[in-house]
């Protein structure tokens, strides 16, 4: 009963919300009371007049799932929920999962304050994307970003990733050096074009001197005939004028 008059005090400025059968629930809770049977030999030693040894058989886990939910509460409400799951004996430990998505609050701090001469607290905003919170048996809290199997696939994905980003740095490793040597080869090839151009530029000017000279050697050739016959005809001149002075002597 004080339990819950403490909630009733607390809760009194509560208000629902009037309810939308669209919508989907934001919060899902499961408990899985689950049996485990022993051993033959175990199960016919057992006392079933023992409640204790009987809730050794049980195992329990509560499955709290809340998703896209926005609170705006003030903290004397969080304060009554405290109070709410506070119990008068030391309880059990009962392994737990909670699963946190997209979770929004807004805590308005509406409890005096300690000093008179404070101005009031700032609201508070928290925001979570993601987190998961798991309770074993020995009640400690395990809170980690993700679910293990989700972490593990996470952590496979990006290993699926280090590998295929490793397996694209090779290959453009390999196409980067096969660049490499076609770029050599086209250098080597363009400076033996290069050459070859050099080469037949040369020949060309060689061949247009040669041609020159070939001509040069006609003209000299024909002038070398021309010279020969004026020698002949000079020689005929010659060797008639003197059979004319011999002939009046």
């Amino acid at each position: 009963m004080n339990r819950l008059s403490k909630f009733n005090s607390r809760a009194r400025a509560w208000t629902d919300n009037p309810s939308d059968h669209t919508t989907s629930p934001k919060v899902k809770l499961r408990l899985d009371h689950t049996l485990t049977l022993p051993s033959s030999r175990s199960l016919m030693q057992l006392d079933l007049r023992d409640r204790d040894k009987l809730k050794k058989l049980f195992k329990d886990l509560l499955t709290i799932k809340v998703a896209d939910l926005y609170l705006d509460l003030s903290m004397s409400t969080v304060t009554g929920l405290a109070d709410l799951a506070e119990d008068e004996i030391i309880p059990i430990p009962v392994p737990m999962q909670i699963s946190l998505d997209n979770v929004q609050l807004h805590l308005n701090e509406d409890r005096p304050p300690v000093n008179i001469t404070s101005p009031g607290p700032i609201p508070i905003d928290l925001n979570i994307t993601q987190m998961y919170i798991m309770r074993s048996e020995d009640g400690v809290f395990n809170i980690l970003p993700n679910k293990p199997n989700q972490m593990s696939s996470t952590s496979s994905i990006a290993s699926d990733q280090e590998q295929g980003t490793s397996k694209l740095n090779r290959q453009l490793t390999s196409d980067n050096e096969e660049l490499r040597r076609r770029l050599t080869a086209f250098e080597r090839v363009s400076e033996e074009n290069r050459s070859l151009r050099k080469a037949e530029e040369e020949t060309s000017v060689l061949r247009s001197c040669l041609a020159s000279a070939q001509d040069e050697v006609s003209r000299l050739l024909e002038e070398k005939k021309k010279l020969l016959e004026e020698i002949k005809q000079l020689k005929n001149q010659v060797s008639s004028t003197n059979r004319q002075w011999i002939s009046k002597r």
